[in-house]
This record gives C-alpha cells, structure tokens and sequence, in this order.
C-alpha cells in the first residue's frame, strides 16, 4: 500500500558515484515520536541520503502515521496484510520483500542499509559503509549456522517446530535454488542489502518457511552475493557460552530486550565507539549526533561546528529558565544545543492564536468592509495598497502582494493558527485556501467555506500554488524535512513563502541573548540568509527574492528584556497598550530605524520567496 510518494529511478547505475548509491529502510511498527527523533538524527548525519519507510505495524494506525512521519520519508511504504506480531517478526523478510516488488525497485538505490525504529546510528552511512562496493551484501554476525546450532534458539534441534522449518527450508533450497550448501546465520541488526539480492529474493517467491537470520543470508549465498564479512558490526549473542559475561560495552548490538543502558552509550560515544547502538527505544537528547563521537557540536543545518555557545532565558512569559544556543562558525545558524522534553509547557495558554472567527466576524458589514480593504491591499498598485487603512494580519497580507495570488489561488497556510489570515483572503474573494496547524484542538470548518485541520504538512494533498508559513519555521525541529515537503506539494510554477526572524541582524548582533525574536527555548533555530539558502538548496529550492518587513518591535522588547521585564509582563510596553516605558520620540525613532534597516536588508525579520528548481 503505497502511502506517500517518493522521488522514482530506474535502478540504472550513476556514472558519478563510485561506490553504490546507499538508501536507508527504516523498518517501524510503532512508537512515532521516538521514530520521528530517529528520522530527524539520520536526516542530520545523512542529508543527501534518501530515507524510505517501511511500516509494519496495524493498517488501522497508517494513516496516522502518514501524517506523523510522512515529511520525515522520502517515501513510506505500509505492509498491506494484517498478520500477528510473531508472524512478522519471524518472517520480517516477507515485508521487506513486498516493500521491494511494490515500491523499492522504482526508487533510487543501489544498496539498502536497513535501520530498524530500536536502532541509534551516530555516524554518517557513507563513514560506515563507504567501503562496501556494488553488489556486497553484509550482515552483523555471519557465521555458519553450524557454529551456533547447539544453542540458539532458532535452531534449536531439540524443538520439533524448529527442526520441522529448518528442513522445511533447506528442501527449498535443493529443489527450487539447486542449493545444498550450509546454513548461513547472523543477527538481523547491521544489515545491507544490494538492489541485485532482493531482485533475486522477489522473483524467487521468498516462501514462508524458516527464520529470517538465517534465511536472507542462506539464500545470499545460494544466489552468489558477494558478502563483505571485514566490518566492525559485531554483535553480543547473548547465548554464547564464549561471551555470556561479555562487558556492557562489548553489548552495544544485541537482540536481547534491555536497552543498552543510556551511559554506555555516552561513554562509548565519548571514546569515539559505538556508532550504531541496539536496542534503545528510548527518546535520546536532541543534539547532532555526530557529537556523541567527535566532542564537537554539529549543526543541524549545515553540519559545520557550532562551538559558540550562548545562554538565553526564557523571557516572553517570564519563567526564566536558561537554554543554551549554539552558533555556526560556517552559516551563522543559531539554534538551541537541546531541546527540551517539555517544550509543549512552553507555550502559555495564550500563545496560540485560536479563536472563533465566525462570532467575530458575523456582522455582514464587518465582512464586507474586510474584504474590500484585504482586496485593495493585495491588487491596487503599491503606493495606493500601502495607503489602506487597514491594520489586522497587515504585514503577512502585504507579504502576499509578491505572489501573484491572481495566477496563484490554490494556498496552503502551514501553522495557520484558527486561520484568521486565510479567513480574510476567503472574505476578499480566494476560495481556494486551506490551513494545517497541529496544535489545533479539531478541524474546523467556517461558515464562509474555509477548513482549517488539526495536522502536520504530511496530510496536506496538494497541488497548490503557493504554501507559506508565518513565523513558524523557526519552530520546527527538522526545517529540511519541512521544505522537502513543502516542495512536493507544489504545483507547476508555485512559491513556498516564508517570514522568519533572522539572526543574521543588526537587532541580534546588538542585543545578543536579549534579543527578543531569540524567544528561547521555542525558537528551535535562528536562520541566517546563508543557512536559508542552504536549506533552500537541499531541498530543491532557490530564493528568488527576499523583503525585509521588521518593525519597532526588535528594539523596545529587547530593551524590555535588557531591564529584565517579560514580555507579557504587567509592566510590559506591550505594543503600546501597555505600561510607558519608551518616550513617544523612542518609538518614532525606532520606527525609523526599522525602515531603514530593512532597505539596508539588516532588519530582524523578513520574508523569503522560494520558487523550485
């Protein structure tokens, strides 16, 4: 069942590679927000690797998680047979062979590293597997099943079941394989697949009989497959009789049900070990995992090192707590070193900007007179546009005058809050609008025709014409992911638009952690026009244009938050209807400064057009 799209190859070798081109198949059943964390760390060692799902778990949860982890794939594959959790444990292989007869022999691969949802890989795929060459298959703990026989389970001879599946197996391979060699086992942990095996695997029916540690490498091997067996994924069989006491350090891949405990990976990371880790199904901290291993910090965006370290506090709701940011030394990227378990408290009750836009708006004159101002400001030429009295929603509206909404109707607002934006566009004649925000508590459906739904990007359809977040894509923890689905929903000729703050400012460099639009710990990153661009890069983008639009607002609420006063404090400036803290003259001056700082392009915010390539 093929839930979300991918980009499609013909299997054809790249003539620009030299060893083959690696993909990862993550293999999950449950537990979405530990494998959205998984996702985000391979995306972030692996940027330019695709990563294509495969999901094993209940048909009833797939949608759900389609629009959990969809922007996180580059294509997500459900297992279309509803069967039992032994049934595909033991015979794991029959998932992994319809993902590749219905999906995996369109996409772009050439071999497949499998990472299982237990799984933690902290180092880069091409770093582990560089080595490998076109065609090698390799597997954690390949050993003739001779070596293991008189104590593994699954082979147990004193278990008529298992006895009655190993022959079973074995007579498939004399009469449909022609293939009487030995049995060949391993640990299904660390496992590469070259795109010729499971070529092979499909077309010869991949019977269910046997066990499937030691079926896939068995029939590597009665298929040829040349099997690389000098690596360093060596795995902890737990009924070893030779290393049953193993340390937990040598444990670091095992399939007994423990984790391995959180501080030996730490320690094992900090020696510069341990690079892929199983089991641990726990979340594990936010960070770039490359800096387990390398004691640097990495960037999420461009992965250079963000070893500036600078400490904020949590200063909009006055809590106060401390968070350390990280700089990038190569794209100026800040962003926080950890994300906080508990960032959804972060977010005060107020915060969201939802709210029953019908009741507002039910005067019919109140709609009208809306509608009427929305369309003078998005259509008369600028000079008239900017003479609009008009203040609700004013600067995202004046963002959209680039658009060309006239050839661009199909909109999707992402993080659009109750949709007031989108309501106004709907109340000036743009029909064709739709909003996405997760933080919805429900769909709602307005009376003039507008649904906003409680959802991530990854349940949005498309086509549209333009899709543009409003100061949310600082918020997001993975921003590539985001615009790699962004850019998948566009139509032909469609813009992505994004206003974000920007730490490449002049508000920023003078007020340093006391900058307002910091916003720790919710502003997860504070772009830079060079970390935009790379984004924009990697994701198939290009910025086409960029408005600076910051206000007044950069300067009285990082002078507020220099004299320690919250911004939703009683004693707040608070947009002028709050306590007199600046001088009428202050404000007039910052205003000015504002203006001129974005002709300067050195604002603290700005709007970013992003069309593809």
């Amino acid at each position: 069942m093929d839930v979300t799209g991918g980009d499609r190859g013909d299997g054809a070798e790249d003539p620009q590679t030299d060893g083959p081109r690696l993909a990862v198949l993550f293999w999950f059943y449950h537990e979405p927000e530990i494998c959205a964390a998984r996702l985000r760390h391979l995306r972030a060692l692996n940027p330019d690797t695709p990563i294509y799902g495969l999901f094993g778990g209940s048909l009833s949860d797939a949608a759900a998680i389609a629009a959990q982890l969809g922007t996180l794939l580059d294509d997500l594959y459900v297992y279309g047979e509803e069967r039992d959790p032994v049934w595909k444990h033991r015979h794991g292989d029959q998932l992994i062979a319809a993902w590749h007869r219905d999906r995996g022999r369109q996409l772009v691969w050439d071999t497949l590293v499998v990472v299982q949802w237990d799984m933690l890989v902290l180092r880069p795929l091409a770093e582990l597997f560089g080595s490998l060459r076109t065609g090698e298959a390799l597997f954690s703990g390949f050993r003739p099943a001779a070596e293991v026989a008189d104590w593994w389970g699954w082979l147990n001879p004193r278990n008529p079941e298992r006895v009655v599946d190993r022959d079973a197996f074995q007579n498939y391979l004399r009469d449909r394989q022609g293939y009487e060699g030995p049995l060949w086992c391993c640990l299904f942990i660390v496992v590469c697949l070259p795109r010729i095996f499971l070529d092979r695997y499909v077309e010869a029916g991949h019977p269910e009989i046997g066990f499937l540690e030691y079926k896939i490498p068995t029939l590597a091997r009665a298929f040829g497959i040349p099997i690389r067996e000098d690596h360093p994924f060596k795995p902890w069989w737990a009924a070893d009789p030779q290393t049953k006491g193993a340390p937990d350090s040598d444990r670091l891949l095992n399939a007994v049900g423990a984790d391995v405990p959180r501080e030996i990976i730490e320690a094992e990371g900090a020696a510069g070990r341990g690079a892929i880790i199983h089991p641990f199904r726990q979340h594990f901290p936010s960070v770039p995992a490359r800096t387990l291993l390398e004691g640097v910090f990495r960037c999420r965006v461009c992965d250079g090192p963000a070893e500036t370290r600078h400490a904020a506090r949590e200063m909009m709701f006055g809590r106060r707590d401390p968070f350390t940011y990280r700089e990038c030394s190569a794209c100026g990227c800040l962003q926080i070193e950890t994300v906080p378990e508990n960032l959804a408290d972060y977010y005060g009750e107020d915060y969201y900007s939802f709210g029953d836009l019908d009741a507002e708006f039910a005067d019919p004159a109140l709609r009208g007179a809306y509608g009427e101002r929305v369309r003078a400001l998005l259509t008369l030429p600028e000079a008239e546009a900017l003479a609009v009295s008009h203040a609700d929603m004013r600067r995202p509206l004046l963002s959209l005058r680039r658009l060309d909404l006239a050839r661009r109707p199909r909109i999707l607002d992402v993080g659009c809050g109750s949709g007031r934006l989108l309501y106004q566009l709907r109340l000036a004649g743009w029909d064709a609008v739709e909003g996405v925000d997760p933080f919805l508590p429900q769909d709602v459906v307005y009376a003039n025709g507008l649904e906003v739904r409680r959802a991530e990007i990854g349940a949005a359809a498309g086509p549209y014409d333009v899709i543009m977040l409003h100061h949310v894509f600082e918020h997001l923890p993975d921003p590539l992911a985001t615009l790699r689905a962004v850019r998948g929903r566009l139509a032909p000729g469609g813009l992505c638009l994004l206003r974000l703050p920007l730490a490449d400012s002049e508000a920023c460099e003078t007020y340093g952690v006391d900058w307002v639009q910091l916003d720790a710990p919710r502003h997860l990153f504070l772009h830079t026009k060079a970390s935009l661009e790379r984004l924009a890069e990697r994701s198939g983008f290009r910025i086409a244009e960029v408005a600076y639009d910051s206000y007044d607002l950069q300067f009285w609420g990082s002078e507020q938050y220099r004299r320690d006063i919250p911004l939703f404090d009683p004693g707040s400036y608070r947009w002028g209807q709050g306590a007199p803290l600046f001088t009428p003259e202050e404000i007039d001056r910052w205003r000015a400064r504002s203006v001129a700082l974005n002709a300067e392009g050195r604002g603290d915010q700005a709007a970013f057009y992003l069309e593809p390539v």
